[in-house]
């Protein structure tokens, strides 16, 4: 059971944000983020190291050829489609002739990737609030009736014009139609009703948000909720229901920047192409290949200023709120090990090399003095694979048509 508290009620606009999710942008085609990151960064108390995907990499030398080392993977294959697929409703991608992905598939990957941070958490801790108002306003006998609904309405409004804002219905956001606004409202009147009758007050009394708070942080506990792991499609049991991870993933789209949904969409489809990739050159993911990935994590986090002695076991664990068995099972992680693996496939040691002696001034730069006049091949190895998995994974996006919600 947890002991979170439960989040204060959210009045006017702030209401309807937090429970409605957002109208989806029109589809268009974006060229993708970058690969996802293989070196961590040191665990930082201001971050909550959402998964995201990764901007083109910064150590890439300035004056590198245009083009990957010759025995790199072509740029693009003779039969890549020449027209950008069309988006159907219920669509977020569709990554040329290879897959189509649903808004459900989205919001289940959506869910599990920011399940146990900050935004996964709001999320969830909202539905479950709202599910148990529902349970118990049905046991109770308690309705919303469109009455109720208008008047609440008309109490939003002068609260929100009271406070020197505008009217409720100008500060809902743009996207939102009627239908969602009345529904939110509901919730809240069966949540006043609700306390009502647990304080045994009159129909006319005004609830506080204190009173609703405490009633909900209440009413949570007494749900006795569990977390549901990773891997399973429900995102939280309760006596009484449960809470499905697309549920959760729905709810964080209102939650979210739209640069931070396109970031993980952008992941999404990167695991889709790089198992692609390796299942067409037979590049299978070993435990050899997961090992040494850890193993090189865990390097670089100590070797970075102020990491200290923390382990990337560690940083996994206190900033990714994951177990390392967790990330070593997760789509990201086996997504990365077989950019790794790719890259090695597509660029010999000694290619890679021979990339860092005809750029070697370009890396340094880039490198913002990590790489001294004097570096040698030793130390330069890790930027230079770096920017060859970099390669590879943009290499696979430039590969195919992609038509996508955001």
């Amino acid at each position: 059971m947890s002991s979170r508290r439960a989040s204060a009620p959210l009045h006017a606009a702030l209401l309807l944000s937090a429970l409605l999710a957002a109208t989806p942008a029109a589809a268009q085609e974006v060229p993708p983020a970058g690969a996802p990151e293989p070196v961590p960064t040191a665990p930082a108390a201001h971050e909550a190291d959402a998964p995201r995907a990764v901007d083109a990499p910064t150590d890439a030398p300035a004056d590198a050829p245009a083009d990957a080392p010759a025995d790199a993977p072509a740029d693009a294959p003779a039969d890549a489609p020449a027209a950008m697929p069309v988006l159907e409703p219920g669509e977020v991608a569709r990554i040329g002739t290879l897959a189509v992905l649903y808004d459900t598939d989205f919001d289940r990957y959506l869910a599990t990737s920011y399940a146990r941070l900050p935004e996964g958490d709001a999320a969830l801790q909202q539905l479950l609030g709202e599910a148990l108002i529902s349970l118990d306003a049905a046991a109770a006998g308690l309705v919303a009736t469109d009455a109720d609904v208008d008047a609440a309405l008309v109490v939003l409004d002068e609260q929100s014009r009271g406070a020197g804002g505008k009217g409720f219905a100008e500060s809902i956001q743009a996207g939102v139609d009627d239908q969602q606004v009345r529904a939110a409202v509901a919730m809240l009147v069966l949540h006043e009703g609700l306390v009502r009758a647990a304080e045994g007050l009159p129909p006319e009394t005004v609830i506080t948000p204190q009173q609703m708070a405490d009633w909900l942080e209440k009413r949570v506990a007494a749900a006795h909720w569990e977390a549901s792991p990773l891997d399973d499609p429900m995102a939280a049991t309760f006596e009484g229901g449960q809470l499905t991870k697309v549920a959760v993933g729905e709810r964080l789209r209102s939650l979210l920047t739209q640069e931070a949904l396109s970031g993980v969409l952008t992941e999404m489809i990167g695991v889709l192409l790089v198992r692609a990739r390796a299942n067409q050159l037979d590049v299978d993911l070993t435990t050899a290949a997961a090992t040494r990935e850890i193993l090189d994590r865990d390097a670089a986090l100590r070797d970075q200023a102020g990491a200290g002695d923390v382990t990337y076991q560690q940083f996994v664990e206190q900033v990714q709120k994951r177990s390392l068995q967790e990330l070593l099972t997760s789509d990201r992680f086996s997504t990365e090990v077989l950019v790794r693996l790719l890259s090695e496939h597509a660029v010999s040691d000694d290619k890679a090399r021979e990339f860092w002696e005809q750029n070697k001034e370009g890396f340094r730069q880039a490198s913002k003095d990590k790489l001294g006049p004097d570096a040698d091949w030793e130390a330069a190895r890790p930027f230079v694979w770096r920017e060859l998995r970099q390669r590879v994974y943009r290499s696979l996006f430039e590969q195919v048509r992609i038509a996508r919600r955001f």
